[in-house]
């Protein structure tokens, strides 16, 4: 894969499914804490956010008990690059979509 796959400045990573897994929270429960439809809490678990809106992070945080750099991480195209080729060699790698 090309280095041209990755934005310049990098992906931002949602960790809702590490958390959830953490706490063994099913996104029922999840939905049933926050007040999230399944469609929104899918979308987090799975980084396909189109646009954040800070009332649904701050439902996320306030249920996890986690601040928003527990909940997102940014991995810079640098980051990317290097765990790509990595994959590419045999590892596995997780994070970047076409």
């Amino acid at each position: 894969m090309s280095e041209d796959i990755f934005p310049d400045e990098g992906l931002i990573i949602c960790n809702l499914q590490q958390l959830m897994d953490e706490r063994q929270l099913s996104p029922t429960e999840l939905c049933r804490l926050t007040g999230l439809s399944r469609p929104t809490v899918r979308k987090y678990r799975n980084n396909q956010i189109g646009g954040v809106r800070w009332g649904t992070v701050a439902k996320l945080c306030t249920v996890l008990r986690v601040g928003i750099g527990r909940l997102f991480t940014h991995k810079p195209k640098v980051r990317l690059v290097k765990e790509n080729k990595k994959h590419s060699e045999g590892e596995t790698f997780v994070g970047a979509r076409k």
